[in-house]
C-alpha cells in the first residue's frame, strides 16, 4: 500500500513538473531544477533498489541544490517555507538512509516530493497572478 501511495505521489509530481510553466525562469533556475529532478530520480531508484549508499549521497546532494544560484525564485514567506520543507525532507531522507530505515526513507521521499509539488504550485500561481 505504501508503495502505491509513493508511486501516486511521484506520478503527480512528474505531471506537475512536466506541465509547469517556464515563463520567467532563468537559465540558472532551469539548470537547478533539471539537476533536482535528475537527483530525485536517482533517489527514487535507490529507495526501490535498497541502495542505501546512493540514497544517502543523493539525498544530501538534493538538500545542497538549494544553495546554488537559481534556487531562490521568489521572495515570499510561502516560498521560504516550501523550500525549507524540501530541505528538511531531503535531510531526513539522508538520515533514514544512514539509519538503514527504508520504510522511513519511502515516507521522507514522499514528503520531499510533496514539498516540490507545493512549491511549484505556489511559484506557478504567483507568476500567473502577476500577468
Amino acid at each position: 500500500m505504501k508503495l502505491r501511495i509513493l508511486w501516486l505521489l511521484v506520478l503527480c509530481a512528474a505531471l506537475a513538473l512536466g506541465s509547469a510553466s517556464t515563463v520567467g525562469q532563468t537559465s540558472a533556475t532551469r539548470t537547478v531544477m533539471r539537476d533536482k529532478l535528475e537527483l530525485s530520480h536517482h533517489v527514487l531508484a535507490a529507495v526501490m533498489t535498497s541502495n542505501l549508499a546512493v540514497l544517502e549521497r543523493d539525498s544530501v546532494a538534493l538538500a545542497r541544490v538549494t544553495e546554488r544560484p537559481g534556487w531562490m525564485v521568489l521572495a515570499t514567506p510561502e516560498y521560504v517555507r516550501y523550500s525549507g520543507a524540501f530541505v528538511a525532507a531531503a535531510q531526513e531522507l539522508a538520515q533514514a538512509a544512514k539509519d538503514h530505515d527504508l520504510d522511513a526513507a519511502s515516507i521522507r521521499y514522499a514528503s520531499m516530493t510533496m514539498a516540490c509539488y507545493q512549491c511549484h504550485r505556489h511559484v506557478n500561481r504567483s507568476r500567473q497572478s502577476r500577468n
